[in-house]
């Protein structure tokens, strides 16, 4: 593949795949250490430590509410410091007692853990289209030219590019430096 503009595309959306993970290592990140594979965070009541659960359906909290503040924690426990009170949750929000029931099952569902497996399956995407398209080229060589394609003797992956890079990027497209290849 030679086509700088598919080649500076690709760059850029590797960049905001590297933000995306950055953001969500930094959001995972309880007592100074960062968690390898990013938190899982969920709603709990303030008082009872009991989950809360949110059916999006309906918007509203079905169980484990009970009119009492609720805060969004970790999953994943962590040693205390003074190993003398067990192990801690990470506590990301605390006590928030007029949440919509849809926004709190939107900001679990998006945690840092799912961000980092959303980035990781749109790296592995881009690597399989790049050895794709190794491979098409170590079979073809490069024979990119109109004719060549209409005759049948180079297969034509531009639009499969052009649909892939728009896809994985459309995202990202309220971005003021958003490549205007990705636009057309």
């Amino acid at each position: 593949m030679t086509d700088p503009l598919v080649l500076a595309a690709v760059g850029w959306l590797r960049a905001r795949l590297d933000e995306d993970e950055q953001w969500a290592r930094e959001a995972s990140r309880p007592y100074g250490q960062y968690t390898e594979s990013g938190e899982h965070w969920r709603w709990e009541g303030e008082n009872t430590d009991q989950p809360v659960t949110i059916d999006p359906m309906l918007g509203e909290f079905v169980e484990g509410h009970d009119y009492e503040p609720i805060g969004l924690r970790s999953a994943e426990t962590y040693p205390s410091r003074s190993g003398s009170v067990g192990d801690l949750v990470h506590l990301v929000i605390r006590g928030q007692e007029e949440l919509e029931p849809a926004v709190a099952g939107h900001i679990a569902r998006w945690d840092p853990a799912r961000v980092l497996a959303e980035v990781a399956a749109k790296r592995d995407l881009l690597a399989v289209l790049l050895d794709y398209e190794a491979a098409i080229d170590a079979e073809w060589g490069c024979c990119h030219s109109a004719a060549d394609i209409a005759a049948g003797a180079c297969p034509d992956r531009s639009l499969m590019w052009a649909a892939a890079l728009k896809a994985l990027a459309r995202p990202y497209a309220d971005r003021p430096d958003f490549p205007e290849v990705l636009r057309a």
